[in-house]
């Protein structure tokens, strides 16, 4: 009987060991990295342990190793004269308690973190007014330029909170958080499209990809005089040579690439996949302020590089217009009065003398539709 009443103390204070260990918070920060091997962005660890009657659980130092991606290294800071790493324990916490600044080891994909109390005394868990304090230090890193964009998982791994008699508790459950990382390489399927000032580009993608806010997509459907007629599209369809049309600025597509051809033709639009050098047809460019597509000179081959788009047809003007689909409701007209040699001129962009006759024209580097 004796026995059995001893195994069930033996029970009871394994419970409560358990009970214990689970007051024990560790959590962190989930920090956005920009990819450059200068920024220094700083990720914040926290710790609680609080009992259920309010108390808390009172440590002296801590270790960890902090999980994170090959291309994360710890930011240095000046103190004095010297750069040191750039790591700060809360100023709370640590006030006038005798323990080290956290030491650091690092190989790739691995930061170790550690402190060492050098005297006896445990570190604050709450303010002087005796409200919990979560944060326990923060850690400034760097991301190197070779780290490819994306999300990843980063985690906590050896965790131990030491107390003065040595005991060490550990969290019950792995200590996960995200980072982000921008600015690097881009990531399989992704791709970044930078729209210049003029506001218009040309895209083909190797899979379908939903249209960033404010931008639009066009197929050429079709030539009327010397004017491209465009229709737009609710999306970008995977190798479908698009016209873009939008606030100039860098825009994100992502997906999973599908292999196929080297080019692709989809109304008058030809589309390649690979920088490919042309001796004839149209390309996208602004000359004079004036956007639209310009004729190949054959003694002068252009590359089009690769996800971008040119028309493949024999030139017969110097430039084709662009008519938006929002053009064709916002129509300027001229007078049908002569006009002078230095105010107007075609999209062959030709001087016109006298009276313009219905199609599109440049007047002052605006596009001007007669219509009568």
């Amino acid at each position: 009987m004796k026995k059995l009443i001893l195994f069930y103390v033996f029970l009871l204070a394994g419970m409560q060991a358990y009970a214990q260990e689970q007051t024990l918070k560790v959590w962190m920060s989930n920090p956005t990295m920009v990819a450059d091997g200068t920024t220094t962005t700083y990720l914040t660890v926290y710790q609680t342990d609080i009992n259920a009657d309010g108390t808390h659980n009172l440590y002296a130092q801590f270790e960890m190793r902090l999980n994170v991606p090959e291309g994360i290294s710890v930011a240095t800071k000046k103190v004095g004269r010297k750069d040191v790493n750039d790591i700060t324990l809360n100023e709370e916490r640590f006030e006038g308690i005798s323990i080290s600044e956290p030491s650091i080891a690092t190989t790739p994909g691995l930061i170790s973190i550690s402190t060492l109390n050098t005297g006896t005394e445990s570190y604050y868990p709450d303010s002087e007014d005796g409200e919990t304090i979560e944060e326990l230090f923060t850690i400034g890193l760097k991301a190197d330029p070779s780290m490819t964009n994306g999300t990843y998982e980063i985690f906590l791994s050896d965790v131990k909170f030491i107390r003065l008699d040595a005991s060490a508790e550990t969290p019950n459950e792995t200590v996960k958080a995200t980072m982000t990382v921008t600015g690097g390489q881009a990531s399989e399927g992704e791709i970044s499209y930078t729209l210049s000032d003029a506001g218009v580009g040309t895209l083909i993608l190797p899979y379908d990809a939903e249209l960033p806010n404010g931008l639009n997509a066009y197929r050429c459907v079709s030539l009327q005089g010397t004017t491209l007629v465009l229709e737009e599209q609710a999306n970008i369809a995977a190798h479908t040579p698009v016209l873009l049309q939008g606030a100039p600025g860098t825009y994100t597509f992502t997906g999973t690439p599908t292999e196929g051809e080297d080019s692709y033709t989809s109304g008058l639009l030809t589309g390649v996949m690979e920088a490919t050098a042309i001796t004839t047809g149209y390309v996208l460019q602004t000359q004079d302020g004036v956007t639209g597509f310009y004729a190949v000179d054959s003694g002068r081959p252009i590359t089009v590089p690769g996800g971008r788009c040119y028309l493949q047809m024999e030139a017969g003007v110097k430039m084709l217009d662009i008519l938006f689909p929002e053009d064709a409701t916002g129509i300027n007209c001229f007078s049908n009065s002569p006009l002078k040699r230095a105010d107007t001129y075609n999209v062959a962009g030709q001087i016109v003398n006298g009276k313009c006759l219905r199609g599109i024209y440049i007047r002052d580097g605006k596009k001007m539709i007669v219509v009568q």
